[in-house]
């Protein structure tokens, strides 16, 4: 996509695992962990105990998981695994702050701490966060009690305290592990994006861990839908799924990023075909932001090739002005929410006004007709294109610099609005 990692972090690297067992062992020591027995149906695919709400009893007949995971009754050797206690009042209502800002259907799925009918997938229970035996083959030991493992989701979450604490050379090879979170740049994450699938593990568990042991929270969780291909399911069994290296390729990085962004909100999930993404690069970045482009800097109109001085104002051009000055206040909102498909849309509502405004004002006719009134309508138009190549940067990160360089602006141009 155009953008390289800071750090690629393996959760079986010798400083992840140091770093679990000191979670753990402050988890341990707060009193919020302690050794019991858990069971109950358990997501083989999620490897995550399902709640109650989750699954669908048939009079005692079997079970079916309500979104078509894979799943069995799990007790036994999975009963003596730790457990965290979360006080319904040491989780914040709602959790961090940030989880009114998903959509419903997301809300619905972080369970509520206190059994509120608003919350979700229901109350909360202690949550089980290690393994015994066989099951337990692939996690890390906890410390002091070498028969049980450390449950995925706790060593999984705890990655991200993990990359922020490891310092990195130029080769992305460790260099030391700060020991005190004071001192850390990048933690809490400003913007902590996931699935909506693990939306309650993030909003829920992470946020009980990190309390727990004293550390500060995210300051807000974004949860995304999923892709869907073709209005199907993307799985193995129907092998449909798409590479996106090889549709990069194809259509280019930038394009395929429009399209992502532009086509899946978080309210919905995103359906990718290449008949919608042709539909979409040729209607708004080709047929819009393209032909704008071509049209204030074809040699036939603006014969200086500069940007001119406009005169007087219409009614007409104040309007136009008006949306354009309005869109980057709009569209700074949406990014920062963040909902990146209102945002980009918002920008093309703007290019096709400038666009309809150009086939009105026909400034192919006032080369001859009126050179004072093709300046102002030049002006605007290009001014107009400029912010809105600016918005887009940070998706069209190669083709905006190119935009620019057609559009004759200034580096000093290139940046703020």
């Amino acid at each position: 996509m155009g953008f390289d990692v800071d750090y690629f972090i393996r959760t079986t690297s010798e400083s992840h695992k140091a770093v679990v067992r000191e979670v753990w062992s402050k988890l341990e020591a707060k009193g919020d962990i302690y050794l019991g027995r858990y069971e109950g149906w358990y997501s083989v695919s999620d490897e995550s105990f399902l709640t109650a709400q989750s699954v669908v009893d048939r009079c005692g007949q079997g079970w079916e998981p309500v979104q078509g995971e894979s799943g069995e009754w799990a007790r036994g050797d999975v009963d003596g695994g730790g457990q965290l206690h979360v006080p319904p009042e040491c989780v914040p209502r709602p959790p961090l702050g940030v989880v009114q800002r998903q959509p419903r259907v997301h809300r619905a799925r972080v369970p509520s701490p206190r059994g509120d009918p608003h919350g979700g997938e229901g109350p909360t229970r202690p949550e089980c966060l290690a393994k015994k035996g066989d099951t337990a083959q692939l996690g890390d030991t906890c410390p002091g009690n070498s028969d049980h493992c450390i449950y995925v989701w706790l060593d999984a979450l705890t990655n991200y305290y993990t990359a922020s604490r490891v310092h990195v050379d130029g080769s992305g090879a460790e260099v030391r592990c700060v020991d005190d979170f004071r001192e850390l740049e990048r933690f809490p994450a400003d913007v902590h994006v996931i699935g909506k699938d693990i939306l309650k593990f993030h909003a829920i568990y992470w946020p009980a861990f990190l309390m727990s042991v004293g550390l500060p929270l995210p300051k807000k969780i974004v949860a995304h839908g999923w892709w869907t291909k073709d209005r199907r399911k993307i799985s193995k069994s129907l092998g449909n799924a798409f590479d996106p290296l090889e549709k990069g390729a194809e259509f280019g990085l930038d394009a395929l990023k429009y399209f992502l962004l532009r086509e899946s909100g978080f309210s919905d999930d995103g359906d990718y075909s290449d008949r919608n993404m042709i539909a979409r690069l040729n209607g708004e970045l080709a047929d819009t932001l393209g032909n704008l482009v071509m049209r204030c800097t074809s040699s036939k109109i603006n014969t200086s090739r500069e940007w001119p001085q406009p005169g007087t104002y219409t009614e007409r051009d104040n309007l136009l002005v008006r949306l354009i000055s309005d869109m980057p206040g709009t569209v700074d909102h949406y990014y920062g929410i963040p909902d990146l498909q209102k945002a980009l849309a918002t920008i093309f509502d703007v290019l096709r006004a400038i666009n309809g405004y150009v086939t009105d004002m026909a400034p192919w006719k006032l080369v001859k007709t009126d050179p004072e009134r093709l300046r102002t309508v030049l002006y605007i138009t290009l001014e107009g294109v400029r912010l809105g190549t600016l918005l887009l940067s940070p998706v069209l990160s190669e083709k905006a610099p190119v935009i620019f360089d057609t559009l004759g602006v200034p580096a000093a141009n290139r940046v703020g609005v």
